[in-house]
């Protein structure tokens, strides 16, 4: 009954307060603050990416250079003779890593002109 009681006085206060009209760049500041809001969320979600990229690049390095330690793969000598290959399959290898630059620009440039369309 008190909790009915409580209803009814803060509909009455409610009732008795003046009604005002909100300022006019009230929009204009509520959009900025989510615009703000918005690009702070996506500079911390960049963040997290990228050190979730370090951390997993860091734990690959180090699989790696305990699977090298664990199996007691021996060191290379000081001395072990260098040569070089012979560059026959060097062409090959060239286009390829230039399939897959030009692959990954455009790849960059298509994404960055659909965030810039679509805004997200």
């Amino acid at each position: 009954m008190n909790n009915r009681t409580n209803k009814d006085v803060l509909a009455d206060l409610f009732h008795q307060l003046p009604e005002e009209n909100l300022p006019d760049d009230f929009r204009a500041r509520m959009m900025q603050r989510i615009r703000l809001e918005s690009a702070r969320v996506k500079r911390r979600s960049e963040r997290l990416s990228l050190a979730a990229l370090v951390v997993a690049s860091l734990i690959m390095a180090a699989t790696g250079v305990a699977v090298f330690f664990h199996k007691g793969i021996p060191a290379l000598p000081p001395t072990f003779p260098l040569s070089v290959p012979p560059l026959t399959s060097l062409p090959f290898y060239l286009y390829i890593a230039g399939l897959t630059f030009f692959l990954l620009w455009g790849d960059y440039l298509l994404r960055k002109r659909h965030e810039a369309k679509h805004g997200q």
